[in-house]
């Protein structure tokens, strides 16, 4: 735990926050480079400007070379369940050549669109939460509920090195939290998107066997054969969810769904055949197939009965079937202002400054999931509103208007959620 307070003092105007949040873009945090990345500079820079604003700082390294930062600032009443606030520091990958600009320089253009890898997934959040509350304390507010800033590595690479382990420390558990805020979703409409679950992810590699021979001959129950079949009986259960989520399902009243209502199954792999890239033996019938799969899965669906449809789609004999990933456990928050109290709060401070708010399930993976699984409600929820969805997109960018309100819109909620004694 560091005690040491920063000489640098953090200036809250617009034009302070949009150069921080360009600088914070500028380093290359890549998820696929791990230790060998700038996850250190990150850190560093974000414990500065934490510091820098009252927060007490300390980083912790279950996995080396994975640094998470927690910036806590305790409130008058520090018995209350505390709000933790958590944000990813790493970005994914870019193909440089499809970029018009330099992903890591930051470039604003004249209408206002920064461009840069991260400027939606997430680092806008990270700098929004810490120009929020500097805005507050600069105004005199001091708050009830302790509050935890948390900057994790390896989201984007399913967060196993990071948030994944931390929740599981005696440091995570001592933040006594009660209430979670995490990374959301742009909306392309004047609303603003707020996740209370997410689908769970089996990734799934199909395995098959089966007798070699000669190309020329009919020989039956082949590795490719059954696999093929196997592949049939999942895409035509991907047809039927597509159908659902087009909202054309034959339903009398059927309407279209969103993303996370629905089960989505990709085929994403597929591999075998005797020989190589270097010339490939197309007479020869192969021993072995595999196929590999990406499938996310709602909330509403039971996994144990959904894995049963897999035994089912993979019961030929000769065939088996591993999973890569496999979620066991995966528990919403509730929007029931009875049980989760600070949802309340939370839905009032939006209604209060006209933010309408659009409830949904996260389509892909948070570390949101391993607070849930924790027993900590945690809302998904980045404040971009009329903006595309442009994650993981090439020439991903935010708008700076919409960059600067949401620093606003954090204002209202975090006063609110840090100031309410409701349990």
């Amino acid at each position: 735990m560091s005690e040491a307070k920063s000489e640098f003092k953090l200036q809250s105007s617009d034009e302070k926050a949009v150069d921080t949040f360009k600088q914070f873009l500028r380093i290359r945090t890549i998820s696929n480079d791990g230790p060998k990345g700038p996850n250190y500079e990150a850190v560093d820079f974000l414990r500065k400007l934490t510091e820098a604003i009252g927060f007490t700082c300390q980083v912790v390294e279950v996995v080396k070379g994975y640094p998470v930062l927690c910036a806590s600032l305790i409130g008058s009443q520090p018995e209350l369940p505390s709000v933790i606030l958590n944000s990813h520091y790493d970005v994914v990958p870019v193909m440089i050549e499809k970029w018009n600009h330099d992903p890591f320089a930051a470039v604003e253009l004249e209408n206002g669109d920064i461009v840069a890898r991260g400027t939606q997934d997430m680092k806008c959040v990270c700098i929004q939460y810490i120009f929020a509350m500097c805005r507050l304390l600069e105004s005199g507010k001091r708050f009830k509920r302790s509050v935890h800033l948390t900057f994790t590595p390896d989201e984007e690479v399913g967060g196993h090195n990071g948030m994944a382990n931390w929740v599981q420390t005696e440091e995570f558990k001592k933040l006594n939290g009660g209430f979670a805020l995490d990374e959301g979703l742009a909306n392309p409409t004047n609303k603003y998107t707020v996740f209370y679950g997410e689908r769970s992810i089996m990734w799934i590699v199909v395995k098959s066997t089966g007798p070699t021979g000669h190309g020329s001959r009919f020989i039956k129950q082949t590795a490719m054969e059954k696999l093929m079949r196997a592949v049939n009986r999942f895409l035509e259960f991907r047809a039927e969810q597509l159908k659902i989520f087009e909202g054309h399902d034959g339903c009398k009243h059927a309407v279209e769904k969103k993303l996370g209502d629905v089960t989505t199954l990709n085929l994403t792999m597929l591999n075998g055949g005797v020989g190589s890239a270097a010339g490939w033996n197309l007479n020869v019938i192969p021993m072995e197939a595999e196929a590999g799969f990406d499938i996310r899965i709602p909330p509403s669906v039971n996994l144990e009965e959904f894995e049963e449809k897999i035994k089912e789609w993979t019961k030929e004999d000769g065939m088996t079937y591993e999973f890569l990933h496999k979620t066991t456990v995966n528990p919403v928050t509730s929007l029931d202002r009875n049980v989760n109290k600070l949802w309340g709060v939370f839905a009032d401070a939006c209604a209060k400054i006209k933010v309408e708010l659009e409830p949904e399930i996260f389509p892909a993976g948070t570390d949101g999931r391993q607070l849930r699984c924790v027993g900590i409600p945690c809302l998904g929820f980045s404040p971009m509103n009329n903006t595309p969805i442009m994650l993981h997109e090439h020439n991903e960018f935010l708008n700076r208007k919409v960059f600067l309100s949401g620093i606003k819109v954090y204002e209202t909620i975090l006063a609110d959620l840090l100031d309410s004694d409701v349990i």
